[in-house]
């Protein structure tokens, strides 16, 4: 088998996380060649639920985020290649699931943003992982900006590689998963995981760093009112002064 499909939630909460993890550490464990990741039609992932954060207290959260810290880890790093196939939009901790995939595909009509600044907040997990595909230059632009890219805007970029039309998105990925396939299994491993080994992994240590961030943030009064009074109310966050 060349692949092994694991589908992306379409909102990261305390129950789909840890599901997408152990989803993908079975797919990484299997004997298919590569692994896809993918969204169902018009939609890769929204990213984490406002809803769950401002019901979830820190201790139920902090696990989530921790939790996503290693599926991001085990996507980079794990020892199978990961195609992440997007057909709509990815938005905030969805942008990471893209950018720690190994080779990214699209649709015309994909788009790609992080809303988080407009909350007051970071998106700081996802950061590492954006700025092996992109430029920090470019990963601070999308962040601070909160404002989408075009699937071609992304691939200028470099957070997309292919930019395909809708009706040709199957064939293409199947190529690309028959391409990894004839990769040695041993090398694909070896080379996923350089920079990991003898205990040396500045990616972890900077993801680590950036999850304590997050959740710092999350404590914050002005953060959860945001999200409050614009799941509630329908109050544009901009709008508000803290």
């Amino acid at each position: 088998m060349s692949e092994i499909h694991v589908t992306v939630p379409q909102a990261l909460d305390g129950e789909t996380i840890p599901q997408l993890y152990a989803d993908v550490s079975a797919a990484m464990a299997g004997s298919a060649g590569a692994i896809i990741l993918q969204g169902t039609e018009g939609l890769f992932s929204r990213g984490i639920d406002f809803e769950y954060l401002l019901r979830a207290g820190y201790k139920e959260f902090e696990p989530a985020v921790q939790t996503f810290m290693e599926t991001l880890l085990l996507l980079r790093s794990g020892p199978k290649p990961v195609i992440a196939v997007i057909d709509g939009e990815a938005r905030g901790s969805g942008v990471g699931l893209v950018a720690a995939a190994d080779i990214a595909i699209a649709t015309t009509g994909s788009e790609f943003g992080m809303p988080e600044s407009l909350f007051g907040l970071s998106p700081a997990l996802v950061m590492p992982f954006l700025e092996e595909r992109i430029t920090p230059q470019c990963a601070r632009l999308l962040a601070l900006i909160a404002h989408a890219w075009t699937a071609e805007e992304a691939r200028s970029s470099g957070l997309i590689d292919r930019v395909v039309d809708a009706t040709a998105l199957r064939r293409e990925t199947r190529n690309t998963a028959r391409r990894f396939a004839l990769a040695n299994p041993g090398s694909v491993a070896r080379i996923k995981g350089h920079g990991t080994v003898c205990g040396h992994d500045p990616l972890r240590r900077r993801v680590e760093m950036a999850a304590a961030e997050m959740l710092e943030a999350m404590r914050e009064p002005q953060v959860r009112d945001r999200i409050l009074r614009f799941m509630v109310e329908g109050v544009a966050p901009w709008k508000l002064k803290d």
